[in-house]
């Protein structure tokens, strides 16, 4: 109960701050954004029936140009085993 209660409250968390509204100002020439992503691959458990991990992350970065422009160049990896 508790390993359960303790993943219920981080995904509570997570929602809550993610709907918090943003402070920073979009989109103005030259600014820089990195952008840190990770999760499951293929529902909301990490590891698969036998133990192999299933799960994915990427960073990318985005700069606005003076033309009011977005460049992104993201990299990104997935695990996942299928056999």
């Amino acid at each position: 109960m508790g390993r359960g209660c303790r993943i219920l409250s981080a995904a509570l968390a997570s929602v809550m701050l993610g709907t918090l509204p943003a402070a920073a100002q979009r989109g103005l020439p030259g600014l820089l954004a990195v952008e840190l992503a990770a999760g499951p691959a293929d529902g909301f458990l990490i590891r698969d029936n036998r133990g192999a991990p299933r799960i994915w992350c990427g960073v990318a970065l985005n700069r606005w140009s003076r033309e009011h422009s977005r460049w992104s160049f993201e990299a990104a990896w997935l695990q996942k085993d299928y056999k």
